[in-house]
Parts: structure tokens; C-alpha cells; sequence
């Protein structure tokens, strides 16, 4: 499961893997769907032979895309029946987050995470979900996994090194966060794009 796009340092971690969560939910029952910002308004559908807007919902025969919600039971089944499958698995923690179940989907995670200590995949997502909230435990747990997957996966070490320190900054350590960042900086070639996140946090911008 690829979590990362060339362009990772502009979007947060949890929306990309969300999208990529309703693309293959839908493809687990035979939907094909979209997420729901993408889905196009009434009025993309044309109008009727009257010359009124169509009404999708009055249409007989018409498909009702299904929502995240719908699809959760059939991905529970799926991963009862093979709980081996760790990408099931994932992709079950982050719809529970997705649908706003956020205790079943830390839940999952760390059950992932203990019976597949060595998934970047698992560790990742783990870190930026704890990182979601304000329980100080929380955030200094996630700060410990981002370490272990810049460690151990040098192609997510940037964003990782950037997240830590924004973590260091919510738990009050101004300086911590900017000795992470000064330090990443300074690893960083010159014509990485990516620089400009880490001059701006020590600019003081978001």
C-alpha cells in the first residue's frame, strides 16, 4: 500500500490513504466510486426530456452510491474470514477513522502493529492517526513511531522529521521542534521542494 505521492509534502497522510480507502472499499463489492467531495453535483447528470433537471433519486433503475458506512460490514467479514491480510486490515482501521469510530480504528492499528511490528505501512498510519488527537500520551506515542519509521523507511524520513516536530511544538517544546527541523533542513539538498515546509515552520508559519 503506497502512502506517499511525489507531492506528499503538500497533502496530509490520512486524506491520501482515505482516498485510496473508498477506491478499494467500493472495488471489494463491486462498486465503482469515487470519495465523496469528488462525486459530481445534480446537475452534472443533464436534464430530462422535459427540459427539467434530472432527480438521480427518482430514477428507477438508477445505482445509489454506496457510502463508507454501508460498506463496513462487508469489510469486517472480510477480515474475519482472513485476518492474515494486513492490507484488509488497514484499510478496515482507516474506515473506522474515515466514519468517525476512531477508538475501533486505534484498536485495529495496534493489533496491526503487534502482529506486524516490521509494516511501515501499519506504523505510519498509526502514528499520524494518535497524531490526530490531544491526548498528550497519545502524541508522544506517535512522535516514538514516526522516529521508528524515519529509521527504518528513508523515503518517508522528511514528512516524519516534520510531523515530529510539529508534535514537539503542541506539547510545548518550541525548541525542540525547531532543533528537529533546523537539523532536517540542514540534511536537505538545496533544490528540494520540500525545504520550503521546513523554512516556513521555522519562519513560525503552519
Amino acid at each position: 500500500m503506497k502512502l506517499f505521492m511525489n507531492d506528499a509534502g503538500q497533502k496530509n497522510w490520512l486524506l491520501i490513504l482515505a482516498v485510496a480507502a473508498l477506491a478499494i472499499v467500493a472495488g471489494v463489492v463491486g462498486y465503482s466510486m469515487g470519495s465523496k467531495k469528488d462525486e459530481p453535483p445534480a446537475s452534472a447528470f443533464g436534464a430530462g426530456a422535459d427540459g427539467t433537471p434530472d432527480n438521480p433519486h427518482a430514477q428507477s433503475g438508477q445505482a445509489t452510491l454506496p457510502t463508507l458506512e454501508s460498506l463496513l460490514p462487508s469489510l469486517e467479514k472480510k477480515v474475519a474470514a482472513n485476518p492474515k491480510d494486513i492490507d484488509q486490515r488497514l484499510l478496515l482501521a482507516q474506515t473506522y477513522t474515515e466514519v468517525g469510530q476512531r477508538d475501533k480504528g486505534l484498536k485495529t492499528l495496534r493489533a496491526i502493529h503487534r502482529d506486524a511490528p516490521a509494516n511501515s505501512s501499519a506504523t505510519i498510519l498509526l502514528a499520524t492517526t494518535l497524531m490526530n488527537g490531544n491526548n498528550p500520551a497519545e502524541l508522544r506515542e506517535s512522535f516514538m513511531l514516526l522516529d521508528e519509521a524515519a529509521r527504518t523507511r528513508p523515503a518517508v524520513e522528511v514528512m516524519a522529521r516534520l510531523y515530529q516536530g510539529e508534535i514537539r511544538q503542541r506539547l510545548g517544546d518550541a525548541a525542540g521542534a525547531r532543533k528537529i527541523w533546523s537539523d532536517q533542513l540542514a540534511k536537505m539538498p538545496a533544490g528540494d521542494p520540500r525545504r520550503a515546509m521546513y523554512e516556513s515552520k521555522l519562519a513560525g508559519g503552519k
